[in-house]
């Protein structure tokens, strides 16, 4: 089929308040399970979830074309529609497998489900990276936002739309593959790659019948026995944080086969020091993460420089997109964390930094929340105030490995790692890490749910 541009948007004056944008930011900021879905993967399933609760009635009668359908929801959505038969048996467990494209390597940690360029300066930030769901009864797979329009086409025998993002919304493009035989939709991410690049990339994934023992992890409205593949995760996500002192010793274990927590400790760490520096010249430029550029961070004199911090009042993506409300020049720092490592067992062992840096204001109740929400009820919240990323460390990994440092048998080793933050909110920074998926052994904490944090204020 030639490729053709349909319905640009305009806007209306309707305002049918979503929750979505509610469901995407809590996705954002949860732990990884063991399975490390990548971000775009929880965002998209908290969406369908979200999804779930709209009666079928709201999308109307829709005529299915080859297989796959779209059409435009709101002001800035697409509804991605499949032809799926509700008498079909498609089988239960799905097998994805990806040819990994010339010029490309693996995102570690995927589930070779994300992949990036060789050549890029700044590994990660672009390539290709890959959700799969199965659409709900009605055929309804996804709706995309903050679209300005989109493009049907078809790549290795299967319909597929492209989806053209607002004007200067900072997101990956976005394209929907379908796959009949077993009625699996796949959202491909993609930056900075060309027509080509993408073709081939498509044209090298299959996607088949798998078994319990060996299939991928698919999203899904409805966890049917006969009509949907077997889920890998529950994304009911209630978030619960214990603060620690500073420095409380944290001990890790392995995951056993099945997926258990080892009884024996094979790690343990505790923060020793903590230093907030204006100016970086005296580190090791190669210990700054390859994420990231030493310019972007300071001057030629190594004093770090200010950045422009923003209030948003978010939109749907559907109705409404985001707007920028103020903004305003602030100072940062690097905050260095003097973390020490010791290895308890008698093997040399790669290891995975697991925390993070967050701005947390902690309330009358003990409660806490993302300092950056000002406004939850209206959506309206501030850029971040610190990097969870890690800038700094000072012994890696190298390359895709950056976080995983190795320490030898039964050996102690202080490790700094360096996170950057808004100057005026350096009281508010708390370590965090996430004691199901980090394997966190000891201290225990009194509850069962897997999006509890440890929370260690810094300053």
């Amino acid at each position: 089929m030639d490729n053709k541009l349909k319905n640009a948007f305009k806007e209306t004056p309707e305002r049918f308040r979503y929750t979505v944008k509610s469901a995407i930011d809590e996705a954002q900021h949860t732990a990884p399970s063991k399975h490390h879905l990548s971000k775009g993967a929880k965002i998209t399933v908290a969406v369908i979830l979200i999804l779930s609760l709209i009666p079928a009635a709201v999308f109307g009668a829709t005529k299915i074309i080859g297989g796959m359908n779209a059409e435009k929801e709101g002001n800035y959505g697409v509804k991605i529609i499949a032809n799926t038969d509700p008498e079909a048996k498609y089988p239960k467990y799905v097998k994805i497998d990806v040819k990994t494209p010339s010029g490309f390597d693996v995102v570690p940690n995927t589930d070779g489900m994300k992949f990036y360029n060789l050549s890029t300066e700044r590994p990660y930030t672009d390539g290709f990276s890959i959700d799969a769901f199965r659409p709900n009864a009605n055929g309804i797979a996804d709706i995309a936002d903050y679209a300005e329009k989109y493009e049907e086409t078809n790549i290795a025998g299967h319909t597929a739309y492209k989806i053209i993002p607002l004007e200067n919304h900072r997101a990956w493009d976005r394209i929907y593959v379908y796959y009949e035989d077993v009625n699996v939709m796949l959202l491909i991410y993609y930056k900075d790659v060309t027509d080509k690049q993408l073709t081939d990339f498509i044209e090298g994934i299959t996607v088949k019948e798998g078994t319990a023992k060996d299939h991928s992890g698919i999203g899904s409205y409805d966890f049917d026995d006969d009509n949907t593949s077997a889920p890998d995760n529950d994304y009911e996500i209630t978030q619960e944080y214990i603060e620690k002192p500073l420095d409380t010793e944290i001990t890790y274990a392995d995951f056993g086969e099945d997926g258990s927590l080892s009884d024996h400790p094979s790690l343990s760490c505790r923060v020793s020091g903590v230093r907030v520096l204006d100016n970086i010249s005296e580190l090791d430029e190669n210990g700054f993460n390859d994420l990231y550029t030493y310019d972007e961070i300071a001057d030629e004199n190594g004093s770090i420089l200010p950045h422009t911090r923003e209030v948003w009042q978010y939109g749907d993506g559907i109705t409404t997109k985001d707007e920028l409300l103020s903004s305003e020049e602030v100072d940062r720092r690097l905050v260095l964390i003097d973390l020490d490592y010791t290895n308890l067992t008698d093997e040399d062992r790669p290891f995975y930094i697991p925390w993070r840096l967050s701005a947390m204001t902690k309330n009358a109740d003990g409660s806490f929340k993302r300092s950056e929400s000002i406004d939850a009820d209206r959506d309206i919240a501030a850029t971040e105030f610190a990097t969870s990323e890690i800038y700094y460390m000072s012994d890696h990994g190298e390359g895709k490995a950056f976080y995983s440092p190795t320490l030898s048998a039964n050996e102690s080793k202080t490790i700094t790692i360096g996170f950057i933050a808004d100057a005026d909110k350096l009281e508010e920074l708390y370590l965090t890490c996430c004691p199901s998926s980090d394997s966190v052994l000891s201290p225990s904490y009194p509850t069962e749910n897997p999006y509890t944090y440890f929370l260690l204020k810094v300053l």
